[in-house]
C-alpha cells in the first residue's frame, strides 16, 4: 500500500473543511465558528519543498466557549443540560442532512458556551461527503442515525 505525501494528505483536509464550512455557511457564528476566509502563507525555512506552503482558516470563536469536557456539566443546572445536550444533537444533525459526515465524534469536537447553552461543532477537516464514498440513502440515514445515538451517548457520560 502506497502512502500519500504528507502535503497531499493536507490539502485533502484542507478541502474538507472548506467544503464543511460552505455546506453550512447558514449556522456560521451559531452552530458552528464563523468562517472568515482561507490563506496560503509561504514558509520558506520548511525543509521540505512541498510543504513549504502552509493553507489557514480563519475562523470566529468567543471567548467563553470552552471545549467539551469531563466536569463541566456539575456547574450548570439541569435545564442547561438539557439544552446543551439538544443542542449539540441538533447541530450534527445539521451537519448530516448536508452531507458533511465525521468517521467519529468526540469531545474536542464541541464548544460549549455554558452562559446561553450554544454548542459549536468543529473539527471540519476529518469530513467527507457519504456520496462520494458510494453510500447509498438508506446507508447515510442508518449512518446517520448511529452517530446521533453516539453523540447522545457522549453528552450522556459527560453528565449532560
Amino acid at each position: 500500500m502506497r502512502c500519500e505525501p504528507r502535503n497531499v494528505f493536507a490539502l485533502r483536509a484542507y478541502a474538507a473543511e472548506i467544503r464543511a464550512y460552505t455546506l453550512l455557511e447558514r449556522q456560521q457564528g451559531d452552530g458552528i465558528p464563523k468562517f472568515f476566509g482561507n490563506y496560503a502563507l509561504e514558509c520558506s525555512s520548511r525543509e521540505v519543498q512541498s510543504d513549504r506552503i502552509v493553507w489557514v482558516n480563519a475562523l470566529g470563536y468567543s471567548a467563553t466557549e470552552l471545549e467539551l469536557a469531563y466536569g463541566v456539566s456539575v456547574l450548570l443546572t439541569e435545564d442547561q443540560r438539557a439544552k446543551i445536550k439538544a443542542n449539540g444533537t441538533n447541530i450534527v444533525k445539521t451537519a448530516f442532512n448536508a452531507n458533511v459526515f465525521f468517521p467519529g465524534l468526540y469531545m474536542s469536537n464541541f464548544l460549549v458556551d455554558c452562559a446561553s447553552t450554544k454548542v459549536k461543532l468543529t473539527g471540519f477537516e476529518i469530513t467527507f461527503d457519504p456520496r462520494s464514498h458510494g453510500m447509498g440513502v438508506e446507508n447515510r440515514n442508518s449512518s446517520s442515525k448511529n452517530a446521533l445515538l453516539e453523540v447522545a451517548d457522549l453528552f450522556t457520560d459527560l453528565g449532560f
